[in-house]
Formats: structure tokens, C-alpha cells, sequence
């Protein structure tokens, strides 16, 4: 990612109808953290990861509102200027929050990790929405891994790959139902809007890197460069996220590698499994997106 400090009238800065945003839609654990650093490799891209904590932070101790790489040291992006700028702001849904940071950093496309779509209500809906859907029961497993956490279990073994918990018919039920009552609200609302609506399926973009991300950079408008799937290697600026690239660990299970999330694998019974990949309701809410689709849904065919 090039970045150029520049301001209102320098020549290199993107006019209000030049500048292109895309917002990464999906529930909590889909990839949007692994898909805006990727993203953010491609020529004149930013991503800005969930930028909704540069306001929100102040309710919400355990987040920052700051560039997620940069940490304390002052961030190139996201400046002291530009946060108070945006934290100045009213949100009017007019699309400034984007022009803001199109502004402060040169970039014609600005991609956002925000998720939600009520985030996108805040701050105005961008041009083109990217869906992205993984394994519901990796999904599943990866919501119910933090709402069900017991004392004898340990999320730092869940990040490394191992995990022991057990969900009850109870915890899996209620993780089931959470995913297909977000999963159809988050659809419903990427086809309502009208916008240039593309959909991806991170298992099968893991196993098709170059193939996915040339036709995702068409779909964005930017030229394609495959250094932009070793984003580790990239000067990566964002707000939020699971985790920093720069300070993750060796042990972690996401560690310098693009892979399928796997560690359902470890959790579900055969019967939870097989209840959720065969349900017709999963297959239903999946078929919803399949005139949008870059690619393959790979786990259900």
C-alpha cells in the first residue's frame, strides 16, 4: 500500500468521484480481518479495517481506536489528525467517514472491514458490498468458542488450534440459530441496498488465492498483484481486528499462512455436522447468494 500525506488541492489526491469503497460484509469470525489486509496489497487500496471503533472505542475498553500495527507509535494513516477529523465528525451517512480517509492517504479505493450493516448505515453505504460466507459449522463453532468458554478451557489452545470444548445440544442449538437469523439478516441487507453486490466463499477463495483475487481486484477496479495474498509482508494500516500481523505469534493457527479454518473439527459431533451442512434452512440462505458469487461455495458441493 502506497501512502501519500497530501492535502485538499494536491494533485495526487483523489477527487470526491474518483474515490471507490468497498465494504466486506459478514457475521463476526467470517475472514474480513484476513480479507481487508489482503485487499489493502492491491494497487491504490486501502483497507481500513473496522474503522466503527475510532468513535466506539470510548464505550468499549478493550479497544483501542487506533491503527492496529502501529499500535503507540504514531500511524501514517491513521494520524492523530485524521482520527480526530473522523471523532469530529457527525455521522450523517453522506460517505465523508470514506473521503476522509481517501484523503489522508491517496488512495482511490478504500475498503472497509466494518461488517455490519449497521455500521454502514452510520457511515454511508459503500459503493460495492463484499459478502464473504465460510464453513457455517467453522462459523459456528467460532462464535460458540467465546460465548461458551468454560474455566477449564482456554482460548489462547483454541488461536493455537487445539481446543477441548464440547458444545451441548443447548450451546449448538443457540449457535445454529445465531448464524441463520444473522446470516439471512446480513443477505437481506446487501441485496436491498442496490449496490454492486459480490459474494465469496473463503474456503474456496484459500484454495484458488490467485485466481479469486484476480477476479475480486476486476470486480474492485484495481489492477491485480499476487504479493498482495502474503500480507503479512505488506505495511498494513487498520483499525480493529482479531489480531495484529506484526506482534501474532508462530503458534498461532493463522500464523503467516493463508488456511482453511479447520478447528470445527475438533468440536462438532458427526450428528452436529451433518445437521448443519444437510439443514435446509443453511442451504436455503446459502442459495440466496449464489447469483452474486466470485467463484465456488466449496463446502456444500
Amino acid at each position: 500500500m502506497a501512502v501519500s500525506q497530501t492535502d485538499d488541492n494536491s494533485v495526487g489526491t483523489p477527487q470526491i468521484n474518483d474515490i471507490t469503497t468497498i465494504g466486506i460484509v459478514g457475521l463476526d469470525y467470517c475472514g474480513s480481518t484476513l480479507m481487508n489486509n489482503i485487499l489493502s496489497g492491491l494497487p491504490d487500496c486501502i483497507g481500513g479495517g473496522e474503522t466503527h471503533w475510532i468513535i466506539d472505542s470510548q464505550n468499549h475498553p478493550n479497544q483501542r481506536g487506533r491503527c492496529t500495527e502501529c499500535y503507540n507509535e504514531e500511524c501514517p494513516v491513521f494520524s492523530e489528525q485524521l482520527i480526530q477529523n473522523l471523532q469530529a465528525m457527525d455521522i450523517t451517512a453522506d460517505g465523508r467517514w470514506w473521503r476522509e480517509i481517501s484523503k489522508a492517504t491517496g488512495c482511490k479505493f478504500v475498503i472497509s472491514g466494518d461488517k455490519r450493516p449497521r455500521h454502514y448505515d452510520r457511515f454511508g453505504v459503500p459503493d460495492k458490498l463484499l459478502f464473504i460466507v465460510k464453513d457455517p459449522r467453522a462459523h459456528i463453532v467460532s462464535w460458540a468458542n467465546r460465548k461458551f468458554l468454560q474455566p477449564n478451557q482456554n482460548l489462547k489452545d483454541y488461536n493455537q488450534g487445539k481446543t477441548n470444548l464440547i458444545l451441548d445440544e443447548e450451546q449448538f442449538n443457540q449457535a445454529f440459530m445465531t448464524w441463520l437469523r444473522e446470516t439471512r439478516k446480513h443477505i437481506s441487507w446487501c441485496i436491498e441496498t442496490r449496490k454492486d453486490f459480490a459474494v465469496i466463499s473463503l474456503d474456496y477463495f484459500v484454495s484458488n488465492g490467485e485466481e479469486m483475487l484476480s477476479k475480486i481486484a476486476q470486480w474492485i477496479g484495481t489492477s491485480f498483484d499476487s504479493k498482495a495474498l502474503e500480507y503479512w509482508d505488506t505495511d498494513l494500516h487498520y483499525i480493529g481486528s482479531n489480531h495484529s500481523v506484526k506482534r501474532i505469534k508462530k503458534d498461532r493457527y493463522f500464523f503467516k499462512e493463508v488456511k482453511k479454518d479447520k478447528r470445527w473439527e475438533n468440536v462438532l459431533t458427526s450428528e452436529q455436522s451433518n445437521l448443519v451442512i444437510n439443514h435446509d434452512k443453511v442451504h436455503y440462505q446459502l442459495n440466496r447468494l449464489k447469483p452474486f458469487l466470485i467463484g465456488e461455495l466449496e463446502f456444500l458441493d
